[in-house]
């Protein structure tokens, strides 16, 4: 048995990079902090209660890094930003160069959004074009600007864990949040509130997110948030959202200038993300704070047969997964990419190249709305679902497990990565703790709990008409409510096999 709290600050004896060093990816830095705050006390974001992590007969297919092919020690050209290693004499690899662009600000020329947005019936396929990094010079801006530089948090930082919050919230706990108690539907682990409104027929669904930067584009930022707002709606069915307030906070620390170029660009990102999901912003709040936070609520009147109360998985469902793992980890190393002593330290595990491609990744995958599983989760008769987030795949489906009414276990086997941040995991010992299920996921997809019967054709339908993947992660056991991981899951490169000149 390993305790989840344990595993969670544990950390590789050889290595002491931390992903939520506030410093972790600022570029220019001669050496990397020897402190590893991992084991500093904070609390941790897995669920207090213990995971067992029992062995199976699935085999790990993780990338052994000693075994990877060994790449040049300059990483590849990013855009102004990038710095080449001063000790380095090997010519740049330029074969995945991020360009630049410069992003313009929303004109007052947009109008008013349309009272009520239907979001588009048949979903385009995954986009393919490679992502154009935000330029601070071509938007005005000094060129050693960098968003995340105003925020302390990042990842597990800006998490409390579920044990503290789960002490808070004792002043709230009673029959009506107790799933066991017939005729429940307001657990506090569920990802949106449901409530029955005043008239009848009618039920209130409501979702909210804060989100810190974890990357330095302002217009990513906000569209990154809007889609993980959302996804919180959607992990409860619900495909029409009525409403969505932005909740901005505005770090006191940037200047006059910097805040007329970034604040705008957020809220651009923020406003056509929620009009690409047919529904619109109409308020919010604004505030000074020390650092930048970008957040929102989401709210929906639904009749019965709109959303799904997540309380209903079965012994012998299985869990499917809509998005890959492994976000934060391509985050993490496109910084290192700009930090020539971080960079010496994955090297032989990654190129530059493949570290563009697979924050390219990440950044379709997080933009990208869960809104086409949502729909589908109708289809195929969905018995729950949750989105994953901040506190890891594991963490999430515990909080799922919590919900249910039967008396039910998750067991997880099988792990979908993003192409070769499994290798750079392993490579890091156990900083990002992946094969754990704590590694920390920002707008990630909907874990979906299904009849065993529909799991394999809403993989099919979802590829057809998303453009998109989805995994087959896992079984619904009798249990007690919780959720475990094997001992050596099998990691499932995402894609499986490269093709030139595409995302996927």
């Amino acid at each position: 048995m390993v305790d989840m709290r344990k595993a969670q600050m544990s950390t590789a004896s050889d290595d002491s990079e931390n992903p939520d060093d506030p410093d972790y990816g600022v570029p220019d830095v001669e050496e990397d902090s020897e402190k590893n705050d991992n084991g500093s006390g904070e609390p941790s974001p897995a669920p207090a209660e213990t995971a067992s992590l029992s062995s199976a007969n699935a085999e790990s297919a993780s990338t052994d890094p000693a075994t990877a092919e060994t790449a040049s020690s300059v990483p590849a050209t990013v855009d102004s930003r990038a710095r080449t290693p001063a000790d380095s004499t090997e010519p740049p690899q330029d074969n995945v160069t991020s360009e630049k662009r410069s992003t313009p600000t929303p004109s007052s020329d947009d109008g008013p959004a349309p009272k009520k947005l239907k979001p588009d019936d048949k979903p385009k396929p995954a986009p393919q074009e490679v992502h154009v990094e935000f330029d601070p010079k071509d938007n005005g801006l000094d060129d050693d600007f960098r968003l995340t530089k105003y925020t302390e948090f990042r990842a597990r930082r800006s998490k409390v864990s579920t044990s503290v919050i789960d002490n808070m919230l004792k002043g709230f706990i009673s029959d009506d949040t107790d799933p066991s108690k017939e005729g429940c539907n307001m657990g506090l682990s569920m990802d949106a509130t449901i409530i029955a409104a005043r008239h009848g027929g009618l039920t209130l669904l409501q979702a909210q997110e804060l989100l810190y930067p974890m990357i330095d584009d302002p217009c990513l930022l906000g569209r990154i948030t809007c889609s993980a707002i959302l996804s919180s709606m959607y992990a409860v069915g619900v495909t029409e959202v009525d409403n969505m307030l932005m909740k901005l906070s505005i770090s006191a620390k940037l200047s006059e200038k910097e805040r007329d170029v970034v604040v705008p660009l957020i809220i651009k990102g923020f406003r056509d993300t929620a009009r690409k999901a047919g529904t619109h912003v109409t308020g919010g709040e604004t505030v000074l704070n020390p650092w930048c936070m970008v957040g929102g609520v989401a709210t929906a009147v639904c009749n019965q047969n709109e959303y799904i109360i997540p309380d209903k998985c079965n012994v012998g469902d299985v869990l499917v997964l809509t998005k890959p793992l492994g976000t934060q980890i391509a985050i993490n190393c496109f910084q290192w990419l700009q930090n020539p002593s971080s960079w010496q330290k994955i090297k032989l595990v990654i190129s530059g190249p493949e570290v563009m491609k697979s924050y390219n990744r990440a950044i379709d995958s997080m933009g990208r709305l869960n809104l086409g599983a949502s729909k589908l989760m109708h289809k195929y008769k969905a018995h729950a679902a949750t989105a994953v987030g901040g506190f890891g795949l594991l963490g999430h489906a515990m909080a799922l497990a919590r919900c249910q009414k039967n008396e039910v276990s998750f067991v997880i086997h099988n792990l979908p990565v993003i192409a070769k941040m499994a290798a750079v995991a392993k490579a890091k010992g156990n900083m990002f703790q992946l094969t754990q299920g704590l590694a920390c996921e920002l707008s990630g997809g909907l874990l979906i709990c299904l009849p065993r019967e529909q799991a394999a054709s809403f993989c099919k339908d979802i590829e057809t008409t998303e453009g998109s993947q989805a995994w087959i992660i896992g079984i619904v056991e009798k249990g007690e409510r919780s959720a475990r991981i094997i001992d050596k899951p099998r990691i499932i490169e995402v894609p499986a096999k490269e093709r030139d000149g595409e995302l996927w």
